[in-house]
C-alpha cells in the first residue's frame, strides 16, 4: 500500500478522490474501534489527578472514549474542513454525504 502525502492530497484531485474511497470505505471498521486497556489506565490516572495534562498523536479519540480529555497534536479524523471554504463539519455525516452521492458504492459496503 503506497503512503498518503498531505502535499500529494493537497494538489491533486485524483489523490483526494483515492483517499476519500478509501476512508469511507474503512470508516465502519475504524469507527468500531475500542479502547484498548492502555486508554483506560491513562483515562483512570488522569481522573485520579495522576495525570495533570495528556497530548496524543492519535486521531482516532480513542483516548476521548476512554474517558481522557487529551490535546490531539494533529486534530481528528471525526471532523472534515473544506479545502476552499474552511467549512468544517462532522466526519459521520459526511460519511452519510458520500453515501447519498455514491448509491453503488454504498452498497458493496
Amino acid at each position: 500500500m503506497r503512503r498518503f502525502v498531505e502535499q500529494e492530497f493537497l494538489r491533486s484531485s485524483h489523490a483526494r478522490r483515492r483517499y476519500w474511497a478509501r476512508s469511507y470505505a474503512g470508516w465502519r471498521r475504524f469507527t468500531a474501534a475500542r479502547p484498548s486497556a492502555a486508554h483506560i489506565a491513562l483515562a483512570s490516572l488522569e481522573k485520579a489527578s495522576r495525570i495533570n495534562f495528556m497530548i496524543t498523536q492519535n486521531v482516532d479519540r480513542l483516548h476521548h472514549r476512554a474517558g481522557s480529555n487529551p490535546l490531539e497534536l494533529h486534530g481528528t479524523v471525526y471532523i472534515v474542513v473544506c479545502l476552499d471554504c474552511g467549512f468544517s463539519f462532522c466526519r459521520n455525516l459526511f460519511q452519510e454525504e458520500v453515501k447519498a452521492f455514491n448509491p453503488k458504492v454504498s452498497l458493496l459496503m
